[in-house]
């Protein structure tokens, strides 16, 4: 007989001290029964899976256990008194196995995954109702023929009760929480219309059942979040364009029978449509070019109109100064000609500041994007000629001219140190 005992868990475990064993994994090893092992006060994990075990109380004292897996084994039975001190259990796997109830699930208080399929049972009991933080429950391949007790998991996302003998659909409607349903392999032929207050159910599948008609389908159109719907293998396949009907009802399917439902042609032309736009602005810059380009010119354009107004301004200025006297000829001469050389330095600087910068109202974006553009015109003229080897960017280092230290400079040195009269020097 082959038996886990201490040696073998401290085996199992890597050589570790058994007081100081959080993890056990113990998968397919045949083993036939179990040691006290309440040695391992910190065990929080164990795995039994796949071995050849007809009970599990050995384990009640390891009360700090958070998750048993104990699948594919030989349990008939598990006594509530086996299994009242897991307080701290949180998933707990019994699949495999050939259970007739769950009647030693009792207060659970942190209990969330219950997986039992594959194995004899008839009936969930009434210990079941108690496990209020059970989000996942798994039931399939068992004999059941409904489902009570189950309307209170109010925090169930996930029940599986597929391949059993259920012939109503079962009461389910107050679990809000519900996302995934599986039904499938049953004798179910109506979906009540209670079934559309589950409205965060994404995935339902009913496949294999007795469902006749169309208008069972109805009570789904409200289910907004339903994006899986499974019904292969019902008679009300083989209705004419059966598929086509269910899209129309449901519009918002992406799985339809296992199968991915296509995309409608409003939608393929609009990303058709978004691809082209891409492809004809593939440089979203280029756009900004021609603009900066325009501007470009709409500045040169203003700024020659104000050098011809500034002409004709002068002009009149000359006319007026000739109709003067001639004592004031000559002062009224000097001032033009100084008026006309200061207008036109202020033109001209003023046209060299208008192309080197950009007006005071254009983005600062234009102006990094200007100077890097003049930046380039230069390297490139740099290139072009062949005789240049000075780069214009790069500022020359200039030498300082040397002292030149004649006798005179040596003379007031030496005085101011102290060092002998001028006589010695001369």
């Amino acid at each position: 007989m082959n038996i886990l005992t201490l040696a073998k868990i401290c085996e199992f475990a890597g050589g570790s001290e058994v007081s100081e064993i959080t993890n056990l994994n113990a998968k397919s090893k045949e083993i036939e029964d179990i040691e006290d092992i309440k040695r391992c006060r910190k065990l929080n994990k164990i795995d039994l899976a796949n071995n050849n075990l007809k009970s599990i109380k050995k384990l009640k004292d390891n009360i700090e256990l958070r998750w048993i897996s104990i699948s594919n084994n030989k349990i008939k039975q598990i006594k509530e008194k086996d299994m009242k001190d897991f307080d701290k259990l949180v998933v707990f796997n019994a699949s495999g196995n050939k259970l007739k109830d769950l009647s030693f699930l009792k207060n659970k208080p942190q209990l969330k995954a219950l997986i039992v399929n594959n194995n004899k049972i008839k009936e969930l009991g009434p210990n079941i109702s108690t496990l209020k933080s059970l989000n996942t429950l798994i039931l399939s391949h068992n004999f059941l023929e409904s489902l009570k007790n189950v309307n209170s998991l109010i925090q169930l996302t996930k029940l599986s009760v597929s391949h059993n003998k259920i012939r109503e659909f079962p009461n389910v409607f107050s679990l809000f929480s519900l996302k995934e349903l599986r039904l499938n392999n049953n004798y179910i032929s109506k979906i009540p219309s209670n079934l559309s207050k589950n409205q965060q159910l994404q995935i339902l599948d009913l496949g294999k059942n007795f469902i006749q008609d169309l208008k069972e389908l109805e009570n789904l159109k409200s289910l907004k979040n339903l994006k899986n719907l499974n019904l292969a293998e019902n008679p009300v396949c083989k209705l004419e364009n059966y598929r086509e009907k269910v899209l129309e009802l449901l519009p918002d399917l992406l799985i339809l029978d296992g199968i991915r439902v296509k995309p409608k042609r409003g939608k393929k032309k609009e990303r058709n449509k978004r691809k082209s736009k891409k492809r004809k602005n593939p440089n979203p810059t280029s756009n900004l070019d021609s603009k900066l380009d325009s501007d470009l010119n709409s500045n040169s354009n203003s700024n020659s109109n104000l050098d011809s107004n500034s002409n004709s301004n002068s002009k009149l200025n000359l006319d007026s100064n000739l109709n003067l006297d001639s004592k004031s000829k000559s002062n009224s001469n000097s001032n033009s000609d100084s008026k006309l050389n200061s207008n036109s330095k202020l033109n001209s600087n003023s046209n060299l500041d208008s192309n080197l910068n950009l007006d005071s109202n254009d983005s600062e974006f234009e102006k990094n994007f200007f100077q890097k553009k003049k930046k380039k015109n230069l390297q490139q003229e740099i290139h072009n000629e062949k005789d240049i080897k000075i780069v214009i960017n790069k500022k020359q280092k200039r030498k300082k001219p040397k002292k030149k230290f004649n006798s005179i400079h040596l003379q007031k040195e030496r005085e101011e140190i102290g060092f002998g009269e001028k006589s010695k020097w001369n």
